[in-house]
């Protein structure tokens, strides 16, 4: 499983790997799982959503939109890429932002929906092409930012684009915030934590923390970090410290979240190398989810 998203405690959706049958999607309603057939084919690396729709992006430029009102999805096939969307955004049904780019080729890409159609994204600043972008986190389509390989962040605010460097030149994976509490994390064996703002960016990485892959910050309550080797972190009245009472394990987590009643969620799995057959879901919080069978 590769991402998590939700609006509230029984609405969250999952999205993750295909395995020959599809790629995983399944959603929580606060009592059961159900998955849903997509009727794509590849892996699927992001969701988020709004109130109208749920947003998919994966491999080879996948990009599935499924319209909570007829139930159904959507494909996006004219989209004409062959590059991995690892991260998806709606500011509004009709301005949604993919990012991704070919790791192999070292290039990065960006692609803005209209309510139409599809196009690229092509005045960013000429380095966020130079590495795969991985994520796009904003308050507004006037205020985001974007995250990538390129040891680079790029904010948009008041219709232009600010570069900043990351420290040490490192990666960042996954950008999230509320208001102006946004944060990124990242890393490559061990783990980069960091405050994003008009600023610049600050480093706020704890010592012994490992590759960080998913942050979430809740509107209220305490954010959640989670990563490799079956980490999850917690920032506490300004620190990071690990998580309590965290199931332990092995595999790598990949994305997190935070529901509105203080759920704290994550997933992952097998997921530094295919084939991705082996997958994680965690919970802890009031509800009574753990004790749940997530179908096949």
């Amino acid at each position: 499983m590769f991402a998590i998203w939700g609006s509230q405690s029984n609405d969250v959706w999952l999205a993750g790997a295909d395995v020959g049958n599809g790629p995983l999607v399944f959603r929580f309603d606060g009592s059961g799982w159900k998955r849903h057939p997509t009727g794509a084919s590849g892996h699927l690396w992001w969701v988020s959503g709004t109130a109208q729709s749920i947003w998919f992006s994966g491999e080879n430029g996948l990009i599935l939109r499924r319209d909570r009102q007829s139930d159904t999805f959507e494909a996006f096939p004219g989209l004409a890429t062959s590059a991995t969307l690892f991260g998806i955004f709606p500011f509004a049904e009709d301005n949604v932002w993919a990012v991704g780019g070919d790791a192999n080729a070292n290039t990065g890409a960006a692609f803005q929906f209209d309510g139409n159609s599809w196009s690229a994204v092509t005045d960013m600043p000429a380095t966020a092409y130079d590495a795969p972008l991985f994520k796009i986190w904003g308050s507004s389509a006037n205020d985001f930012w974007v995250v990538g390989l390129g040891g680079e962040a790029y904010h948009f605010a008041n219709g232009s684009w600010t570069t900043w460097p990351v420290p040490a030149g490192r990666r960042l994976l996954t950008v999230h915030g509320q208001g102006t509490d946004i944060a990124a994390v990242g890393g490559f064996a061990s783990g980069l934590v960091v405050k994003l703002g008009i600023g610049g960016i600050a480093d706020q990485t704890p010592g012994g923390i490992a590759q960080m892959n998913g942050i979430w910050i809740p509107p209220s309550g305490l954010p959640l970090a989670a990563g490799n080797d079956g980490q999850l972190w917690q920032r506490f009245e300004g620190d990071w410290m690990p998580e309590p009472g965290i199931f332990e394990t092995t595999l790598d987590y990949h994305a997190a979240y935070v529901d509105d009643l203080g759920g704290r969620w994550a997933v992952g799995g097998k997921i530094l190398s295919e084939p991705f057959n082996q997958g994680l879901v965690v919970y802890r919080g009031p509800d009574d989810v753990a004790t749940a069978t997530v179908p096949q």
